[in-house]
């Protein structure tokens, strides 16, 4: 944070939006949508609106917090992934992150007022506001790596940055690709050389969520089926990069059987003593 003051990226101003708190994240007008069966109401009508992505509730919030200048490296960003066509894959999220760099870019809330805050870091010089998820949770990517580096002379240097490919989820694609990349060109540091963004696991075609309670208990499908059928319907059906994949117990039956009847007897017939040479 101090890094980013320091470069004239920090200020302060109003900041509002949809927040969801189970998501952690201010949403756009565009990004939230109206319940269904639900009474015609004021748009800012918390009960009645939920992100479009997550399907979790939001509610209008309007404060006073730092901003990191985003709106500053829209272009350079943009001219950095029309250079390098392959720095995300699949190439269907690289051409949604160019389409989001094309337009406007706002600036990014970094903190948030410590008043409804139970914990979290100060911003330096300023107690009143905590710093947000943005900078507090990516750049511990920089210092996994020992950042900030220094040599025997005092300059930057690092044997494990920029990393080769970075392995992330679709719905934090946005952070990793734009949010964190800024802050990286902020601090005159490379970017990552390749984003890998995989689909999800989903129950009943929704993403898994502890606050929804729509999550999978595989310790409970090993207990029932076993563990080679739960490693073999992981490993069959799930590694996808464009489709979800939803988690289904007469999947697994249906995987269970696979193994009993087309592979175990594949693995009886061929283990046979009494394999019969034929002219």
């Amino acid at each position: 944070m101090t890094q980013f003051n320091t470069c004239g990226y920090i200020y302060k101003g109003s900041h509002e939006g949809w927040y969801s708190v189970s998501d952690e994240c201010f949403y756009t007008n565009g990004q939230v949508t109206k319940l269904e069966n639900q009474p015609q109401t004021d748009l800012e009508d918390s009960e009645t609106y939920i992100s479009s992505e997550t399907g979790s509730k939001v509610e209008w919030t309007q404060e006073e917090n730092y901003k990191f200048c985003l709106s500053a490296f829209r272009e350079p960003l943009l001219a950095h992934f029309n250079e390098h066509s392959t720095a995300i894959f699949p190439a269907q999220h690289h051409t949604n992150i160019v389409a989001s760099l094309s337009g406007p870019l706002d600036d990014l809330s970094v903190s948030r007022p410590s008043s409804r805050l139970s914990w979290g870091i100060p911003v330096p010089n300023d107690a009143d506001h905590t710093i947000y998820v943005w900078i507090d949770a990516l750049t511990t990517y920089l210092s996994a790596t020992g950042y900030p580096w220094r040599d025997a002379n005092g300059s930057g240097v690092s044997s494990g940055w920029p990393p080769n490919l970075q392995i992330i989820g679709k719905d934090i694609l946005r952070f990793h690709a734009i949010y964190f990349p800024a802050m990286l060109l902020a601090l005159d540091l490379p970017l990552p050389k390749q984003l890998l963004s995989h689909s999800h696991w989903t129950v009943d075609q929704r993403k898994m969520s502890k606050s929804i309670g729509n999550v999978a208990d595989p310790i409970q499908a090993i207990d029932e089926y076993g563990l080679d059928v739960v490693r073999y319907y992981l490993a069959r059906v799930g590694g996808r990069f464009k489709d979800d994949v939803d988690w289904s117990t007469s999947q697994l039956e249906k995987h269970s059987k696979e193994i009993t009847s087309l592979l175990g007897n594949l693995y009886l017939r061929i283990t046979s003593q009494k394999i019969e040479a034929r002219a």
